[in-house]
This record gives structure tokens, C-alpha cells and sequence, in this order.
């Protein structure tokens, strides 16, 4: 839960019917993610598409930018 409040969150995947459907579940709803499931890869890809626009979509967070003004440039 303390990650999760500082932005990092836990998501599983679980491919075919070899998994513990359970443990991935609790993983991810402990990590405030999500819990994927799907019995080939073609299922998962929109699982995956989703992840994914949430990280680009992170990585953009507390972003500071400082710029300094050359020799000669008025700010």
C-alpha cells in the first residue's frame, strides 16, 4: 500500500492453466494492480497494451525541468 501511494503499483500475468490464480490475484490487489489472465499470448495482448499505456503514462510524473539562461540571454 505504501508504494502504491508513491505511484508504484503491481500487476501479474498469468498464462495457460499451469498458475495460481489465487496468488496472483492477492499480488496484485495487495500491490494495487491488476491481475491478467489468459490462456494463449494473443489473449493477453490487450492486457499488455493497457500496462503499458499506464507506465508511459507514469513515467511522466513529479517531472522537474530546469533551464539556465546562456551568457547574453535575457529570461
Amino acid at each position: 500500500a505504501e508504494l502504491a501511494r508513491n505511484g508504484v503499483t503491481t500487476s501479474t500475468v498469468g498464462l495457460g492453466t499451469e498458475f495460481n490464480e489465487s496468488l496472483l490475484t492477492k499480488m496484485a490487489d495487495a500491490g494495487e494492480g491488476q491481475a491478467h489472465y489468459g490462456q494463449t499470448p494473443e489473449d493477453l495482448e490487450d492486457s499488455f497494451a493497457e500496462e503499458f499505456q499506464i507506465l508511459n503514462k507514469a513515467c511522466l510524473r513529479k517531472v522537474t525541468l530546469s533551464v539556465t539562461a546562456g551568457t547574453g540571454v535575457v529570461a
